[in-house]
Parts: structure tokens; sequence; C-alpha cells
């Protein structure tokens, strides 16, 4: 039987890789979230999917160059970016898997330790 992988959380129908998107996978019985990690400048892990800040605000920001709270002041469809531990632990909540895509080398012990 196929599982059901909400990309990005239900994104088609909530801003991506955010809470509501994830929560919104679950009430829509998706097996499995799939979610992007990127590592910012003071070391959290932050839930987005591009390298740069461009498609969110005015200034294209390389995400590894901001910090955590220069990206949770982004407004991704009136949503805000996670911290991973959030994610975590509304998948933790929900019974949700994750298929986390790690967006770049070197935060991969972080992202095991934090799972």
């Amino acid at each position: 039987m196929p599982l059901v992988i909400a990309h990005r959380g239900a994104s088609a129908y909530a801003p991506e890789n955010t809470l509501k998107a994830f929560a919104l996978a679950a009430d829509q019985c998706a097996d499995m979230c799939e979610l992007d990690v990127i590592a910012t400048s003071d070391g959290a892990l932050a839930v987005f999917h591009d390298d740069t800040t461009g498609r969110w605000e005015a200034h294209d920001h390389d995400v590894r160059q901001v910090s955590m709270a220069h990206m949770q002041a982004l407004d991704i469809g009136g949503e805000k970016v996670p911290h991973l531990a959030d994610v975590l632990d509304l998948a933790r909540t929900r019974g949700m898997q994750l298929n986390v895509e790690l967006k770049h080398a070197g935060v991969a012990r972080q992202v095991l330790d934090a799972i």
C-alpha cells in the first residue's frame, strides 16, 4: 500500500514548512511529512526550504548568514518559520512520521540529536 507523504506539510492548503501545514497534513491523515532543515547563523535548526530568504522578503539573504530571530520575523503566508524542535514535538503528539531533508552538509549530528 502506498504511503501518503505530505511535501512540506499540506503545502497546497497551508504555507509550506509551517506548523499549520504539518498539523493540517496530520488532520488529512497523511502518513508522513517531508520537511527541509537548514541551520541559521546562530546554530538554530530552521524548517525552511530555500537557501535564501528572497521569496519572503525584499532582501535576498543566505539563510546560513542570518539568525533564527530573523527567520522567524519572515511572514510565510501569515505563518512563522518553525524550529525543528517545534515540528518534532508536533509530530510526536500527532503520531506523524517525518522525512527530514538536510539542506546543507554539517548539520546531520545536530538534527539526529534533536530527533
